[in-house]
């Protein structure tokens, strides 16, 4: 999600056991008002638990963030019945911030 004004574009890579299987820029628009971009990932590999890698980062370089789902372990003892968790990620002036999400079930379609 951009909360920047003006518009961005973002290179997304997810590595999962070591393997990249994503890397794509996606360019966002800027904020209008209380009105922002963003755009959801949806793959057919990421349903499976285990662990992955994600990096965001603005592609002229200014800023990049990386978030590891081995992070999530150590902030939830127990998932309960959730399959699947959700990750956002927040562009803004000065940082890109990371938000984790729980669901029942593994999304197939965005």
């Amino acid at each position: 999600m951009n909360r920047r004004q003006n518009p961005i574009s973002i290179q997304v890579t997810v590595e999962k056991r070591g393997e990249e299987l994503y890397d794509v820029t996606h360019d966002l628009e800027g904020r209008t008002g209380n009105i922002v971009d963003g755009t959801t990932i949806i793959e057919e590999w990421m349903g499976d638990q285990t662990r992955y890698l994600v990096s965001v980062s603005l592609t002229n370089g200014e800023l990049e963030t990386t978030y590891s789902t081995a992070d999530a372990e150590s902030f939830v003892d127990d998932w309960g019945a959730n399959q699947c968790f959700s990750l956002f990620f927040t562009v803004e002036p000065g940082q890109i911030s990371t938000a984790l999400g729980a669901m029942e079930s593994c999304p197939t379609t965005p």
